[in-house]
Parts: structure tokens; C-alpha cells; sequence
């Protein structure tokens, strides 16, 4: 059994009333890598997430959520939107691309986190 995926369908299964009690930054640092690296979302959703509109739509956020890595430009400026960094350091491998994960999250988006997480990951 894989210790990743059951801590996340854990995670998946708690109440939203105790979802909600959780930072928003650590709930998306705990949940999202797993869903990436694990393929619990389907290729049509990971191409929604680096997209501004579905980004804005569906968790009121002003980046994409998650960036692919182009190789030739170096982690750092792979981070970088309009002169500051919005995604976090640390790369996920879905599938063969690599992703960054933006960093810009608000209390204002966790209702909107745990809705998605729960309507769209298959675990």
C-alpha cells in the first residue's frame, strides 16, 4: 500500500469543516506533490492548472497553478512572474514534465482548495 496515497485519501475523506481549519500553503504543499507525482488527475485537468482563466475560475487565483518547467531557463527563473517569484522552489515530476507549484495562496482560496480537491482527485 502506498503511504503517499492513503495519507492523502485520509486527507480527502476528513470533513470540510476540518479541512477549513488547515493552512491553505500547507495543505496544498501536503496534497498537491502527491497528486501530481502519483497521476491522480488526468492530463486534461494538469493542462487546466497552468492555464490563467481555470486558475481564476475555479480557486480565485492570480496565477496558474502549476507552471512546467522549461528547461532552458534555470529554476529560479522558471519561479519567476513579472520580476517575483510566485511558485515554490521544489519540482514535481508528472508523467515526463516537470512542474512548479505557485506559492500564492490566500485563506480565500481554501474552500475553493478542498472543493476541487475532492471533486477531481481519484484516489
Amino acid at each position: 500500500m502506498n503511504l503517499k496515497i492513503d495519507l492523502l485519501f485520509k486527507i480527502i475523506n476528513l470533513p470540510e469543516i476540518e479541512l477549513k481549519n488547515e493552512k491553505i500553503g500547507k495543505l496544498v504543499r501536503e496534497t498537491l506533490p502527491i497528486i501530481l507525482i502519483e497521476k491522480l488527475i488526468p492530463e486534461t485537468e494538469i493542462k487546466k492548472l497552468q492555464e490563467d482563466n481555470y486558475s481564476k475560475f475555479t480557486f480565485d487565483m492570480n496565477y496558474p497553478i502549476l507552471k512546467k518547467i522549461d528547461t532552458k531557463l534555470s529554476i529560479l527563473e522558471n519561479r519567476m512572474t513579472k520580476d517575483h517569484t510566485r511558485y515554490y522552489a521544489e519540482v514535481f515530476k508528472n508523467g515526463d514534465d516537470l512542474y512548479l507549484i505557485t506559492s500564492e495562496w490566500y485563506e480565500r482560496n481554501l474552500e475553493d482548495y478542498i472543493k476541487w480537491m475532492k471533486r477531481k482527485v481519484k484516489v
